[in-house]
């Protein structure tokens, strides 16, 4: 029969729980970090959306204004820059305009009855 020195148990349930703690926490933390990476991204495209349909509002405003308006500029808003490509006229008329914002594009494409100056399609496009 061998002898164990007391607390022999006691030390290794103490180390087994430590280092399960320690997993959990790591786990945990990087967890963490994920979602707020995801959230800044998630926040990011939400602000580009919004810059691309404050310019296609100051567009179609521009159009309304004077009907010759080409588009075909840079805006700023808030103090972040927004495109209005060239205007294209036929059946009817395309306001396309992006925005960036940390990497994460909005891209819009706008088609206006040119007789009334009405929205007919509102809508966001991968690409041009």
């Amino acid at each position: 029969m061998t002898n164990r020195p007391n607390g022999y148990a006691l030390l290794i349930s103490v180390l087994v729980f430590g280092i399960m703690l320690i997993t959990i926490a790591t786990a945990t933390a990087f967890s963490i970090a994920r979602v707020q990476i995801r959230e800044a991204g998630w926040e990011s495209g939400l602000r580009a959306q919004a810059l691309a349909e404050g310019c296609a509002e100051y567009g179609l405003l521009q159009l309304r204004l004077n009907g010759a308006y080409t588009g075909n500029e840079n805006v700023t808003i808030d103090g972040s820059p927004c495109t209005i490509r060239p205007i294209l006229l036929g059946v009817t008329t395309t306001l396309e305009t992006e925005a960036t914002v940390d990497n994460r594009h909005y891209r819009l494409r706008v088609q206006i009855d040119p007789a009334t100056t009405t929205v007919v399609s509102w809508r966001r496009v991968v690409t041009f």
